[in-house]
């Protein structure tokens, strides 16, 4: 069973808003990995401790592009270079699994299979992300995050319905790898049982922040790769890093990621309004103390701004949505990191 304080807030966001179950956003990264986990009659503990590493990487490695299958700035800032990055996490994560799983079979310990879990869990969540994001920089994001938060449209990758299909999928194959590595090292599903609970984190508010407010830098172009070509890419990468070697298997850059039908450029000389719902969440990241904190983000609840745009100084809604707001605070502080 999760140790996990912030669970309450969870349920109790969900409850009051209602909000769509396909979003790939923490929670769902979590009940992927962890039903997939479970699927493949893998045990409880492991399964819920692999669900939570998935969950904490938007805390942990929030700055790290390549964990979020995303095309980020300086050197990493081109599709294919991007997707390489992407693909040299999974083959390091993978490689790892399979190693410590070799020695597990020799050496059985509580801190190796808390390792394993971590490392199954950061990899998929990669695998998963590229199901939402097919490379999307952080400025296209951040415009479709911020026009949700404010308005209760859908528009960000992460609320797109084929994403979690896509991820449910790519998840269940890197279990069936795992399950195959397992018998090669002679490990039954046993001698990854009983290991502690994990606890789940949000990200910091001030990165939360600084990433909304990047959505003033886009400059309309989309720049996502082709996802045709990347996903399977991913998933011959971390499945022969689990169960063969270490090599990588392509460069990203031989192969064509250009998608054909791109979304016309968009003008954006009017970025969506940074409206009071993410001031107020902003207003608390002013101090660096308080940047620092972990915070759940605007888009966890979401489906507030369907019923109202959020956006509003008076009435019922805004009232609603800070009631909601502190509660969560109120909950996260409480946490402990472990």
């Amino acid at each position: 069973m999760a140790s996990d304080m912030r669970t309450p807030a969870v349920i109790f966001f969900l409850a009051a808003s209602g909000g769509p179950a396909f979003a790939l956003d923490q929670s769902v990264h979590q009940s992927i990995s962890h039903d997939r986990c479970i699927a493949a009659h893998l045990p409880q503990d492991f399964c819920e401790r692999v669900g939570t590493e998935a969950y904490n990487v938007d805390s942990y490695e929030w700055s790290h592009p390549e964990a979020h299958s995303q095309i980020g700035e300086g050197a990493i800032g081109t599709a294919c270079t991007a997707a390489n990055a992407a693909l040299d996490r999974e083959r390091m994560l993978g490689s790892d699994i399979r190693t410590s799983l070799e020695q597990l079979a020799q050496s059985p310990s509580e801190d190796l299979r808390i390792h394993i879990a971590t490392q199954l869990g950061r990899s998929l969540h990669t695998i998963q992300d590229d199901c939402a994001h097919h490379g999307m920089p952080n400025a296209q994001h951040a415009w479709w995050s911020r026009k949700d938060a404010c308005s209760g449209s859908k528009t960000s990758p992460d609320l797109q319905p084929q994403a979690a299909s896509c991820a449910n999928t790519e998840t269940a194959a890197v279990f069936v790898a795992f399950e195959q590595q397992m018998a090669a090292a002679g490990i039954s599903a046993g001698a990854l049982d009983n290991l502690t609970e994990g606890w789940t984190h949000w990200p910091k508010r001030g990165d939360v922040c600084d990433f909304l407010h990047e959505a003033d830098q886009w400059d309309g172009t989309d720049r996502r790769w082709n996802n045709t070509v990347v996903v399977p890419m991913l998933r011959e990468q971390l499945t022969n890093a689990i169960t063969t070697d270490d090599r990588s298997v392509i460069d990203a850059c031989t192969v064509d990621l250009v998608v054909v039908s791109h979304d016309a450029k968009l003008d954006t000389s009017s970025p969506p309004p940074f409206c009071l719902k993410l001031e107020t969440f902003c207003l608390l990241s002013g101090g660096k103390e308080d940047g620092e904190t972990e915070a759940p983000p605007p888009w966890e609840d979401d489906a507030t701004a369907d019923t109202a745009s959020g956006c509003s100084v008076g009435g019922e809604s805004s009232a609603s949505w800070m009631v909601l707001a502190f509660v969560g605070i109120g909950l996260v502080g409480r946490r402990r990191r472990r």
